[in-house]
């Protein structure tokens, strides 16, 4: 795996600029960086130590790589299996006004950072790895932090970089009452 500076540059530099059009409520444009054939996944947490199993660790790097089919894992609860018409449902309802989840709207800062990015010619993807921090408010006096890892897969369309897999894998198992926003 042969590390690009440029690559993590623009990679770096599309990430921070993905926070800040999701905290500024910026949904549309967000989803205008993402790929027509998106999958947008985030299985719950699970609270049991985790297995040191080779053939577990292997199985678990691909299914957040979107190598098999997250839904192999029928034992497990996911909080996010989303496509592009999900997605964009779920924005088209907080522009309702109506997302009762988001009554009043969330206020939210997103922090990336460990960003790691890596071409693979032969899939014609970049892959990349991050870490984030998101601190949301609702309704002035309830705040969380959520605290994570990403696994994204980029596609290249007419120059530009598209999202097209995003695992989230959040570092705690206890969540508020309702998830609403995109990490």
């Amino acid at each position: 795996m042969v590390r690009d500076p440029q690559l993590m540059l623009e990679v770096a530099e599309l990430l921070f600029r993905e926070a800040e059009l999701l905290d500024d409520g910026s949904f549309h444009e967000w989803l205008e960086g993402v790929a027509d054939d998106i999958r947008y996944v985030m299985p719950a947490t699970e609270v049991l130590p985790p297995s040191k199993e080779p053939q577990v660790l292997k199985r678990r790097e691909q299914q957040r790589w979107g190598e098999i089919d997250v839904q192999e894992e029928r034992l497990r609860f996911w909080l996010y299996d989303e496509d592009h018409n999900s997605l964009t449902m779920r924005i088209r309802r907080l522009d309702t006004g109506m997302a009762y989840a988001e009554l009043p709207e969330s206020i939210t800062s997103r922090m990336v950072t460990n960003v790691r990015a890596w071409e693979e010619p032969e899939e014609g993807l970049i892959r990349v790895t991050s870490k984030i921090l998101v601190h949301q408010v609702r309704h002035e006096d309830h705040e969380d932090f959520f605290v994570g890892r990403r696994w994204d897969k980029y596609r290249r369309v007419d120059g530009q970089l598209r999202l097209l897999w995003r695992y989230v894998e959040l570092g705690h198992p206890v969540l508020p009452r309702t998830i609403s926003i995109l990490f």
